[in-house]
């Protein structure tokens, strides 16, 4: 086990009404301002407009999802790196291959269909410290 992996603190949230999710979530990325978040969703759609919506809340997200062309990804995962945005918005498929350092917090905010989608997910942040996850 790596000291990544053993640092790692995760959190299960059961929220019980599916119109409170975004509530939650906007709750919990304002208690954490200026930290860089890495948001998991299902599909490109819900990517799409969650990063809209946190966007309209006055929050720097981006999304990256197998919708945008590559030119597109590569430019909204700089964006994240140099921290012009603080949330990364992602399908649970775009995690493979991610490898991103610093990250303070990776939120499942869909359950992922398998197992093998939530560990690349978890892997996909590597922090230098300890980093919550929460699903």
């Amino acid at each position: 086990m790596s000291s990544c992996q053993r640092q790692l603190t995760e959190c299960l949230t059961f929220v019980t009404a599916h119109d409170c999710r975004d509530c939650y979530l906007v709750y919990v990325l304002t208690q954490m301002p200026g930290s860089t978040v890495m948001v998991f969703t299902r599909t490109c759609e819900s990517t799409r407009l969650l990063a809209l919506m946190l966007r309209k809340l006055g929050m720097k997200a981006i999304p990256i999802s197998s919708h945008l062309s590559q030119a597109k990804r590569l430019g909204a995962l700089n964006k994240f790196k140099a921290g012009e945005c603080n949330i990364l918005v992602c399908t649970g498929l775009m995690s493979r291959g991610l490898d991103i350092p610093q990250v303070d917090l990776v939120i499942n905010y869909d359950i992922p269909e398998n197992s093998k989608a939530y560990k690349k997910a978890q892997k996909s942040a590597q922090p230098a410290y300890a980093m919550p996850s929460i699903t």
